[in-house]
């Protein structure tokens, strides 16, 4: 087995990985997702169920060969602890040494040491190259009953094997005596703390909850293959029956694997064995859920893929735009023209090409003339067109559809047979008629089957044969699945039945972000029905839910679905669970078979519930809500949760996170902040308090493959950070965004959960020029002549040469200015000065123009000019011919880019 990288490379990122455990049940990581997306069963083991928590790992580890069952049941053991001969095997496969391990050696070891015949080459391989120390190990055996060897392994025993793994044993002795904020840190024995330390610096391992280790608790089998199997993704080893490519072709029954390195592609097998998983997901997920042109890996057997992973969603294609010059389908050769420029650009058979309506076409049926967005790969040698967009070619057609959306002159349809709905200007011409009778656009309403001419891409005819859509009222006969089609209830005493809208909308009082699941028999509800017949929204008429918070869970009875707990008063009650009842860990969704071993007795809980039945259950190690009341003298602070209600929270000694502060305390933290109470071991008390803070940074540079991004604040001080798929990454109009989507010189809001990021958020930053001030509005028309409009009310900054003042009267029109909203949302006008220098030359084969230099030194006089870029001489529009050797120019820049130059 060969290595990429050697023993010895050192962990590049940060793995986080948490080991929770418990006396008794089933241990469940809080990175299960939501849901089982598929049925198939990875493993062959007897105890591993189709969706159990760790069964992509373990299926993973399985291909690889570093895990295996044992028993003639066929069993893995997942809720064994692992021995720690066990473990020393685990580690020395995973690091793809086992073709070093000497089988043949007569080793011979104490007869009390108790290590197995098939482990004994593995453990002498370990003390002879640093993974064991001898001495250690032997005086361990000592304090065990059935030998070393087949004893359990603990927190703090395995978390030395991985720091000793990762070669990070000099690290381990700098931190050795560093303090520990865990609370039971006296209980980790001194040979193992600078280990911990070491671990919890690199984030390997942390706490089982805020303020405990647990160092004395058992590994499971289970939860030392996940944390093997996390590991591969900073530690890379080969393994014969591996491949890492990027997916440059997938269909039902093949997927294809590039690898850029070799240039060579390798085609896999997918068959009804064949599982899928992502790399930001513990459970089983679709081959649709694979992102074309990014990483995957294959584990197979033969030809045929028995499990294949996306490693990332950062598809690896670049975006070119220009206009169809030329089309050649006999030489698969596309040529575009771009500013001054022809580009030949090759494509195959997979090319997939849209009209700008989302519609499926040939290359062939490709327009000259057409503006195209062309998505390129950047994997191949010579790169290929992957996707084909088209902008700007003309549209004619008639077609029949649904009215999805009606604006003030456009209209959105989804024709039939379509997946997708498009989106039309309506001329202002247009014929609108409802069986023959002339209306207007304002006529036409969500819901109409309607007929429709495009003419040059305008509608310029709408034909209704319907009106809209209409609501009901009745009552539910039965409990709606999520993947449920149809909706039976009961208006009066007669049965309806309707189809489900694909994206029907759900509404509970009470409850957020409701699903079709959370709906119960013998609801009251009131549909929206659309013309064909379909449901497009559910409002729960009779039913708010109620919540109890911090409820201490007395006992659970499985088999009659039963849960029986003390609210804040002290009184017991119980609450039905149904099968639509949402059962989450720390904000993750678990299926309700797995999460019902959680429901253990004295755990505190959050339900939600309505009629005595139980909507959700929130299992919490952490609140997150608005402080409205904090007590110091009764030592009680109160949130208002996100779900609407209240809970009131104890606390002794509570430490405060704030981001900007090294040392913070609670008297920096403020009625009406945002923050997150994290809990002790037993959930009655606050252990910590996170403030939440938004902070605007500008981002100096994005490494994609190593998910980090680097941040620059307000101080000029520059941090780096490892982007986990915890972070929300949004666009500045609030859509998810990849990490792909961001680049250095951006602006962006970092939203700080205690001082680490949790988030950001694109700040929106337009430039140009002020055209319109009056009655606190400004009017800026943007380099691409857009006017923009803004409102800005009486919070505004204007800042200029360095000063800031809150009038706009210091505005003048004319001016170059940019204009973003700072974190606490107030606006911001930034007053551009320009550059003044002294013009040279237009050099027109590099596209530039240059200007005087300031002395020898001076490398900045050389600008890059766009299509976007105008001149300005005596105040008219003119071009850079006008400009003469020694004429003093103003230079304007918007992102870096040169877009005004003004004589």
């Amino acid at each position: 087995m060969t290595r990429k990288s050697s023993w010895q490379k050192k962990v590049a990122l940060a793995l986080v990985v948490t080991l929770s455990a418990g006396s008794t049940g089933t241990i469940i990581p809080a990175a299960y997702a939501e849901s089982i997306a598929a049925v198939l069963k990875a493993t062959s083991y007897v105890d591993v169920a189709a969706g159990h928590w760790a069964e992509k790992h373990i299926a993973k580890l399985s291909l690889q060969g570093i895990v295996q069952g044992y028993g003639a049941d066929g069993r893995f053991g997942v809720n064994d602890g692992v021995s720690h001969q066990d473990a020393v095997v685990m580690a020395v496969r995973f690091l793809g040494l086992e073709d070093e391990i000497d089988r043949s050696s007569t080793t011979v070891f104490p007869e009390d040491f108790g290590v197995s015949e098939y482990a004994r080459p593995y453990i002498l391989y370990a003390m002879q190259h640093g993974l064991l120390n001898r001495d250690q190990e032997f005086e361990l055996s000592e304090k065990t009953a059935e030998g070393w060897g087949a004893s359990k392994a603990s927190r703090e025993w395995v978390t030395r094997l991985l720091i000793r793994t990762i070669a990070e044993s000099a690290l381990a002795e700098q931190l050795a005596s560093a303090p520990s904020t865990f609370a039971d840190r006296n209980q980790i024995d001194a040979d193992y703390r600078g280990f911990v330390n070491a671990a919890v610096n690199l984030k390997l391992m942390n706490g089982v909850t805020a303020d405990k280790f647990e160092p004395k608790t058992v590994v499971t089998r289970a939860m030392l293959a996940t944390l093997f199997s996390r590991a591969q993704g900073q530690f890379e080893v080969e393994y014969p029956s591996q491949f890492r490519g990027i997916v440059s072709n997938l269909t039902d029954t093949a997927v294809t694997l590039f690898d850029a390195e070799t240039q060579q592609s390798r085609t896999y097998a997918l068959d009804n064995r064949s599982v899928f998983y992502r790399y930001d997901s513990e459970s089983q997920a679709s081959a649709a859920k694979l992102t074309l042109y990014a990483e995957a890996l294959v584990l197979a057997e033969g030809s045929q893929a028995r499990y294949v992973e996306g490693m990332s969603d950062d598809a690896h294609v670049e975006t070119i735009k220009g206009e169809i010059a030329r089309v050649v389908p006999a030489e698969n050769k596309l040529w575009l023209s771009i500013g001054n420029d022809f580009v030949d650009v090759p494509y195959d058979s997979s090319v997939r090409v849209r009209s700008s309506n989302g519609e499926s076409m040939n290359v062939a049926d490709l327009v000259v003339g057409s503006q195209v967005e062309v998505q390129r790969d950047t994997f191949r040698s010579e790169p290929m067109i992957v996707a084909i967009t088209v902008q700007g070619a003309p549209v004619n057609k008639t077609a029949s559809g649904t009215v999805q959306a009606v604006g003030a002159s456009s209209i959105t349809v989804l024709s039939a047979g379509a997946t997708e709905p498009e989106t039309w200007e309506v001329a202002s011409n247009a014929l609108i008629a409802l069986n023959d009778q002339v209306k207007q656009l304002s006529d036409v309403t969500v819901g109409n089957t309607i007929t429709y001419e495009v003419v040059n891409s305008q509608v310029t005819s709408i034909r209704m044969t319907q009106t809209g859509g209409y609501t009901v009222t009745g009552e539910l006969v039965e409990s709606i699945r999520d993947n449920a089609r149809t909706i039976n209830y009961m208006v009066g005493s007669k049965l309806e039945a309707n189809l489900l809208s694909p994206n029907v909308q759900v509404a509970i009082d009470g409850l957020s972000s409701p699903t079709l699941a959370d709906l119960v028999q013998g609801d009251r509800v009131q549909l929206t029905i659309n013309d064909q017949g379909s449901v497009t929204a559910i409002q729960v008429m009779n039913r708010q839910v109620e919540y109890l918070n911090g409820a201490q869970i007395v006992s659970y009875d499985k088999e009659k679905k039963v849960l029986t707990v003390l609210n804040d008063r002290g009184r017991a009650e119980a609450i039905t669970l149904a099968a639509g009842t949402r059962i989450t860990y720390n904000g993750t969704v678990y299926p309700q078979q797995a999460a019902e071993d959680l429901l253990t007795r004295n755990k505190k809980i959050t339900i939600g519930y309505t009629d005595g039945t139980a909507v959700s259950i929130e299992l919490v190690l952490n609140y997150t809500g608005r402080l409205t009341a904090l007590n110091q003298t009764s030592n009680k602070l109160t949130l208002s949760l996100q779900n609407g209600s209240t809970i009131t929270l104890d606390y002794q000694t509570m430490g405060v996170e704030l981001y900007g502060r090294t040392t913070a305390s609670i008297s920096d933290v403020k009625i009406g902040d945002t923050v997150s109470a994290l809990l002790g071991a037993n959930q009655d008390q606050v252990v910590a308090l996170q403030v939440h803070s938004i902070v605007q940074q500008e981002i100096v540079s994005v490494d994609q493959t190593a998910k980090k991004i680097k941040l620059k604040a307000a101080d000029g001080s520059v941090a780096d950070w490892f982007v986990t798929t915890n972070w929300q990454l949004k666009s500045a109009n609030d859509q998810p965004i990849a990490l792909a989507n961001l680049s250095a010189g951006q602006l962006v809001n970092v939203t700080f959960v205690g001082k680490q990021p949790a988030g950001l958020k694109v700040v929106d930053v337009k430039a140009g020029k002020l055209t319109g001030i009056q009655n606190g509005s400004l009017t800026l028309t943007d380099y691409s002549g857009v006017v923009n409009d803004y409102a800005l009310g009486s919070a505004v900054r204007v800042e200029r040469n360095g000063t800031t003042s809150t009038s706009l009267s210091s505005l003048t029109i004319g001016e170059h200015v940019q204009i973003r909203k700072d974190a606490q949302d107030q606006y911001v006008i930034a007053v551009q000065s320009g550059m003044t220098r002294t013009f040279w030359r237009h050099d027109a084969a590099a596209g530039e123009l240059q200007v005087m230099r300031n002395g020898i030194m001076d490398n900045n006089y050389r600008f890059a000019i766009t299509a976007d870029t105008k001149f300005i001489v005596d105040g008219a529009a003119s071009s850079i011919e006008a400009l003469k050797n020694g004429d003093q120019v103003k230079l304007f820049f918007a992102n870096g880019k040169l877009v005004e130059v003004v004589k």
